[in-house]
């Protein structure tokens, strides 16, 4: 959108579409018309909002064609907009494509930025505010199921609001995949608690589940690609640590160096033979 000379450093999808709509009431550029009814039943053309989003999204991704990517007519739709995406991997050539794009004046209506950049285009003047954008009010379902106003100004710097945090999840939940196959062949019940997991798997790995006659089975597997200590261990989460950092009360807690992960180190023999 050229109206702007600067424009709203986002981390948020959620606000994408309230950033069109507070665009749209200053004076935006229109790309094309679109008709509504008035009050007397005539017609009353309707300025359509040009916007550009440059998000992150995985190397894979693809969107569909435009006769096809219906999820975006949707929105054009709805709200009026013309809307372009531009969307790479969060990485260098993310960083160095949006940096041209600045420098060249073709700026992003919205786009998605680190801690450490997002405070650079916020300090060079290229961020907008976000005051009477991002609200309760306006954002209602952000406020009550992501985000609280508290956090909100944690994301604050240079004494301005200029950013906001992408929804990111408050409560962690782990899930465990067992074989039933394996219970079953072992005339063992679906655990309820640790100690009988632990038991599970005891058995998974030494009582030969798959019947092969062979000492070839494992416990239970993880994520760590061979380079890390896994999270999903069962002893981490029975001695209360649910990550690697957490917040406790006001302080910020790496559980690596805790008295309570010493105790889950070194992994017992249920797990690997």
């Amino acid at each position: 959108m050229k109206t702007f000379s600067k424009v709203t450093t986002v981390l948020l999808a959620s606000s994408l579409v309230l950033a069109a709509c507070s665009n749209a009431k200053e004076g935006a550029s229109p790309s094309s018309a679109s008709t509504s009814k008035t009050a007397t039943g005539t017609e009353a053309k309707k300025e359509k909002l040009d916007l550009k989003w440059m998000v992150i999204a995985d190397a894979s991704s693809q969107l569909p064609s435009a006769d096809k990517d219906f999820v975006k007519t949707a929105i054009e739709e709805k709200f009026n907009v013309s809307l372009k995406m531009t969307y790479l991997p969060l990485g260098q050539d993310y960083t160095n494509k949006l940096n041209t794009m600045i420098a060249s004046g073709d700026i992003p209506d919205v786009f998605y930025a680190e801690g450490i950049p997002s405070n650079n285009y916020i300090r060079d003047g290229v961020a907008r505010d976000l005051t009477g954008i991002i609200t309760p009010a306006k954002m209602p379902n952000y406020f009550k199921n992501w985000v609280t106003e508290a956090n909100l100004k944690s994301y604050q710097v240079q004494g301005a609001f200029k950013r906001a945090p992408v929804p990111y999840e408050t409560s962690y939940y782990r899930t465990f995949y067992i074989r039933k196959d394996w219970l079953d062949k072992l005339n063992l019940k679906m655990p309820t608690n640790y100690d009988e997991l632990v038991g599970v798997m005891k058995a998974f790995t030494f009582n030969d589940p798959d019947g092969n006659g062979k000492n070839d089975t494992y416990g239970f597997t993880a994520a760590g690609g061979g380079a890390s200590v896994s999270m999903d261990f069962p002893e981490f989460l029975n001695n209360g640590l649910v990550g690697d950092t957490y917040v406790e009360g006001d302080q910020f807690i790496t559980s690596v160096p805790t008295s309570a992960c010493k105790k889950c180190l070194p992994i017992s023999r249920v797990y690997w033979k």
